[in-house]
């Protein structure tokens, strides 16, 4: 398997919150990579999902393992942050995608939930959708964290969506069984794409 058809599965493993297979995979990567032009269109997006893992990671890792998660995290903001300067309309938006993950495992919620809505609005305008699905997701999840579960439903609206506009019907059919109880209570708008999903499945 080439090093592109590992960074989609990367990408894969990675919207299915399968983070640790998502790491190994990015891990056994990483030699061929390093030594790779940093134009090839792959390159930036090992680096946006090794480090998005990564900092998936790091809340509930063994503290044995968090300064190599934590180097990870930095190795690969670094490197974002220099493909945004060279790149803003292409890599901008990764960059701020990974730094809200980062913000968030170290616990500045705050923080992390602004982040996620910079890259949410640069993601879709330069037409990043499974980007900014992602984005959304993540602020979903903050959301509720925050106590705010009518903003969790809509973000989680707006991210299904555009997982749906990427063409990852499972994931939307994932978020759906994933959090039926808050759809109970907060339906998602009607006439919507992830609204006729939720009928069919039984959410409403």
């Amino acid at each position: 398997v080439g090093p592109m058809a590992t960074t989609v599965w990367m990408g894969v493993l990675y919207v299915l919150k399968r983070y640790q297979e998502a790491l190994d995979a990015s891990t056994s990567l990483l030699a061929v990579i390093e030594e790779r032009v940093a134009a090839l269109p792959h390159v930036p997006e090992f680096w946006f999902l090794r480090g998005l893992t990564a900092a998936e990671l790091l809340p509930t890792a063994p503290a044995s393992q968090r300064p190599r998660l934590r180097a990870c995290t930095r190795v690969s903001l670094a490197k974002l942050r220099r493909f945004a300067r060279q790149g803003p309309d292409n890599f901008a938006h990764q960059a701020l995608l990974l730094e809200a993950s980062c913000a968030f495992a170290a616990g500045r919620i705050k923080r992390a939930m602004e982040l996620y809505r910079q890259a949410t609005e640069r993601a879709r305008k330069q037409g990043y959708h499974q980007h900014a699905a992602i984005a959304c997701e993540r602020r979903a999840e903050l959301c509720l964290i925050e106590q705010l579960p009518y903003e969790a439903a809509q973000e989680l609206a707006r991210g299904m969506n555009l997982y749906g506009d990427w063409g990852a019907r499972a994931k939307v059919d994932q978020l759906l069984e994933d959090y039926r109880e808050l759809f109970q209570d907060y339906p998602l708008p009607s006439g919507t794409l992830t609204a006729r999903s939720a009928r069919s499945t039984g959410t409403h």
